[in-house]
């Protein structure tokens, strides 16, 4: 067949269809090809690409179709190639590659996408697409592949203290804050509830560390509610095929917790400081309140000939005790009469604390007396209903002391106030406890 007909050929076909002569040089496009590249200049520099002139290239040598196997994206719009080399009495004569506009196949193909592969809280790739790639980038080709694993230091306590929606926030905001700090060849997956994975292909280990140095520099400028975020951060790199990649991540999970350990701790007091200014410093009433309870505490243990650590526990217990009201609606802090629904509500504030600071080994013994500092005696306290000697010692005293302070607000004489912490002896109070906390008072 001539070449003529050839190119009637090519000017027929509705398709975009450009003819390759026998020194691969562009000769012929038809009108749907021309406004395709619409410039000679525009041709030419689309079959400089790599990947086009690799197609291009194994058509020649091998004489056979040849076709991409990714949309090629040409003046943003998306096209399948299909390469025919073409052969008259064993002569080859070019090749003609007839371009497919597949912009509607490739948007369905997105929005496909955006629902079983995007988280749709963070709007980056979720756990089965990145599960996907980790078995697409386990190859050869590959290496050096990094893996770096991610997680978010002290959700749970922002979850507990300023509710899920300051915990989206932060979820949200590290996120963004990764996606626009790494390269878009790498894969950025929200892979658990506060854990994160950057697949990196071709990336070795000085690359990752640089990487991950960036990135805690970039989250930790970032606030919400006053705190600000960490993250902690582990990484492996397979430079091997041989090597397990599951293995890979076991390896690059432990280094996260590692660091996890060193971050977290900081973090938790830092979060604590701040629940603390929120509820005591911007609110004068509330420290005088924990500051009262707190000397009264630490005096009454040592009056009590208590031990040094129990002493300061006391101390420390006094001044944090209400920390858990943070996490409770203000209107019903504010409401002297309140409705059952609103006590129930209220009653969660030493649960709340108790959580709060058993994030932090600082704080780890002085949780458990806050969490048990409304337990009565007689078992009808909450949250737990311990009773007696299931109570803390320290606990039991501080319920004393903040019931103490509560009835002196209301501004009753000594007298009264003595005879309504008796009148709770063995139901509210400890009695032993109770009789010499009169005699402290006597004696202060």
């Amino acid at each position: 067949m001539k070449l003529e007909v050839y190119k009637d050929i090519v000017l027929s076909i509705k398709e975009g269809l450009v003819f390759l002569d026998e020194n691969l040089k562009v000769s012929i496009l038809n009108e749907k090809g021309k406004e395709i590249f619409k410039t000679d200049q525009s041709a030419f520099e689309f079959f400089k690409r790599e990947e086009i002139k690799r197609l291009v290239e194994k058509a020649f040598n091998k004489k056979k179709d040849q076709s991409n196997k990714n949309p090629i994206i040409f003046n943003k719009n998306y096209y399948d190639l299909n390469i025919c080399p073409v052969i008259s009495n064993k002569n080859f004569l070019g090749l003609i590659i007839i371009f497919k506009n597949i912009n509607q196949r490739v948007k369905k193909y997105e929005e496909t996408k955006e629902l079983n592969y995007v988280d749709d809280l963070t709007k980056v790739y979720n756990r089965r697409y990145y599960e996907e790639q980790l078995k697409e980038l386990n190859q050869k080709e590959y290496l050096p592949l990094t893996i770096i694993m991610i997680d978010v230091n002290n959700l749970k306590i922002i979850n507990d203290v300023f509710k899920h929606k300051a915990g989206d926030k932060v979820l949200i905001n590290i996120s963004k804050i990764i996606k626009k700090n790494i390269s878009s060849k790498y894969i950025f997956s929200r892979i658990g509830g506060d854990e994160f994975s950057i697949l990196m292909p071709k990336t070795n280990e000085i690359e990752a560390l640089n990487v991950i140095s960036n990135l805690k520099k970039q989250i930790s400028n970032k606030q919400i509610n006053n705190i600000k975020l960490t993250c902690s951060f582990g990484f492996e790199t397979k430079n091997n095929i041989k090597q397990n990649i599951n293995k890979i991540i076991e390896t690059a999970e432990d280094y996260m917790y590692k660091d996890k350990f060193i971050e977290s701790e900081n973090h938790k007091k830092e979060i604590i400081k701040v629940i603390l200014n929120e509820l005591y410093y911007k609110k004068i009433k509330n420290k005088k309140h924990s500051i009262e309870v707190s000397k009264i505490c630490e005096n009454f243990a040592e009056f009590l000939d208590l031990k040094e650590k129990q002493v300061y526990n006391l101390k420390v217990a006094g001044l944090l005790h209400d920390i858990g009201k943070i996490a409770i609606n203000k209107n019903i802090l504010k409401k002297e009469e309140l409705t059952e629904s609103e006590k129930t509500e209220l009653k969660r504030h030493s649960e709340i604390g108790y959580n709060i600071l058993k994030q932090s080994k600082e704080y780890y013994e002085i949780a458990e007396i806050v969490g048990s500092h409304h337990e009565y005696y007689d078992g009808s306290g909450y949250p737990k209903k311990l009773k007696k000697e299931e109570i803390l010692i320290e606990a039991r005293i501080l319920s004393i002391v903040d019931e103490y302070f509560n009835l002196k607000t209301k501004k009753y004489k000594i007298n009264k106030i003595k005879e309504l912490l008796l009148s709770e002896s063995n139901k509210k109070f400890d009695s032993n406890l109770l009789k010499n906390f009169i005699e402290f008072l006597e004696v202060k």
